[in-house]
């Protein structure tokens, strides 16, 4: 046997004690032929993969399998329509519930009557402060905002027209969550039309962990990237999960840590265990050498067998 021979049956032997074997590897598409066909007979058939703008709730529900958050609760503010164009009807579909903050009277009728479970709220998120502000109700509604320069600005064109303004009392957010959603959502989703910024700036991050924030970081005027919003958010103790250019996804750093930790010790225990199975495929066995030390050392089987036959004896 020549030394090319003996490598390679040494790199295989780990994967055949686990039932597998080494192939050579062949460049494949990123997504095979077979599976876009079957996204396509899935999409043509009424089923919904995503319901986000750009795949957002696949892209959070991705953080939370990471984060091995099962059902997150979720605030939802900007709901907008409850499946259409919606960072959390993905889960609302799975058994989760949350809060949706959804300030035109018309829409939060809507959300209201089709997702049961959450709490729905006709109500505007202010920076602090409690009253009543305008909302401007815009023909095209995603494009609603409490910012008259904002409204302003889309109509200026001509191509978009305020169909009216109605007043709607303010909530701050962190009495949302007091109220609701303590101690604090997995999810913020935030979607408001040029006040996202504002209502970051009034939230409290010493009281309040969101596991993921999900935030739209393209302004619709100027199609400007709002990199200051991303880093007020990475400065609380966020870190950038994804980004679809129009929205952010960040995840909290400490818990991402966590989870990444919990990763590696279980990474470990597997290559443990692949090493072990190997070793014993091969005759050896792995035995702690003594009860004061913690490192292994492999040793023949049939010693093993000596040793404990004469224990026995």
């Amino acid at each position: 046997m020549n030394v090319k021979t003996a490598a390679k049956r040494l790199l295989k032997a780990p994967f055949r004690a686990l039932g597998m074997d080494l192939v050579r590897w062949r460049p494949q598409p990123v997504i095979p032929p077979e599976e876009l066909e079957k996204i396509w007979h899935a999409c043509s058939s009424g089923a919904r993969l995503s319901y986000a703008q750009n795949a957002e709730d696949v892209l959070i529900r991705g953080a939370f399998d990471l984060l091995h958050i099962s059902h997150p609760r979720y605030l939802d503010v900007g709901a907008h329509h409850p499946s259409e164009l919606s960072n959390t009807y993905l889960f609302y579909e799975n058994g989760c519930r949350g809060v949706c903050i959804e300030p035109d009277p018309a829409l939060y009728e809507t959300i209201r009557r089709q997702r049961p479970r959450d709490v729905c709220l006709n109500v505007g998120i202010g920076s602090g402060a409690t009253g009543h502000a305008d909302f401007y109700v815009l023909e095209n509604r995603t494009l609603s905002t409490f910012s008259k320069e904002i409204a302003d600005q889309q109509t200026a064109g001509g191509s978009h027209r305020i169909e009216r303004v109605v007043p709607v009392p303010l909530v701050p957010i962190n009495q949302i969550i007091r109220d609701y959603l303590l101690p604090w959502p997995n999810l913020l989703s935030l979607d408001t039309e040029g006040l996202d910024m504002d209502i970051l700036r009034s939230f409290d991050f010493k009281a309040f962990r969101p596991e993921v924030i999900c935030v739209e970081t393209l302004t619709n005027v100027g199609q400007r990237k709002m990199y200051e919003l991303i880093d007020y958010v990475v400065a609380r103790g966020y870190s950038v999960f994804a980004d679809t250019y129009i929205n952010t996804v960040f995840v909290e750093v400490e818990r991402w840590a966590e989870s990444i930790a919990s990763r590696d010790v279980s990474i470990m225990r597997r290559i443990k265990t692949v090493i072990q199975r190997a070793l014993r495929a091969s005759g050896y066995e792995v035995r702690r050498c003594s009860a004061a030390r913690t490192d292994m050392k492999a040793i023949p089987a049939s010693a093993c067998r000596r040793t404990e036959s004469s224990h026995n004896s």
